[in-house]
């Protein structure tokens, strides 16, 4: 499986490729009032509107920086077959990797560990949480990320 990496905090964290629609420099953003935890905003992606996450700030509390490896890693559709995709700001977008290390089961986590699949792999670089950004999809963010840009 080929993985695409990037990083929170110094924790190395991947989204599988193929749920990878395209990356992007950060966009210009609408605001959006009383948002989920960490959606700093909507962008206008090919003709419709879709959330952004900043990953950080959900999970870290603070903001992605702005530097040059920050991208918007836009991931869809949806595993259930809906047109629902996802802007996830990350920092460390640089590479991808082949999963070819060593598949460790992760420790059972906490109740807010539903967004991380239950699988490490490990290279020789470290370990490599796999995201499931599915779970981070509300129903509120699914119907923003469904609807048409005007």
């Amino acid at each position: 499986m080929l993985l695409l990496l990037f990083h929170l905090g110094a924790q190395r964290y991947a989204v599988p490729a193929t749920q990878v629609v395209e990356l992007a420099p950060l966009p210009g953003l609408s605001p959006v009032e009383q948002a989920f935890p960490g959606v700093v905003g909507l962008f206008r992606y090919r003709g419709r509107w879709l959330p952004l996450l900043d990953l950080k700030l959900a999970r870290l509390g603070e903001p992605c920086a702005a530097s040059m490896s920050s991208r918007v890693i836009v991931v869809g559709p949806a595993a259930d077959g809906e047109a629902a995709a996802l802007g996830l700001l990350a920092e460390g977008v640089t590479e991808t990797r082949a999963a070819a290390g060593v598949a460790l089961p992760a420790l059972a986590g906490g109740q807010d560990e539903g967004w991380l699949e239950p699988v490490l792999f490990e290279d020789d670089d470290g370990v490599t949480r796999l995201v499931r950004w599915q779970a981070l999809l509300t129903p509120e963010m699914r119907a923003l990320a469904g609807a048409a840009a005007p």
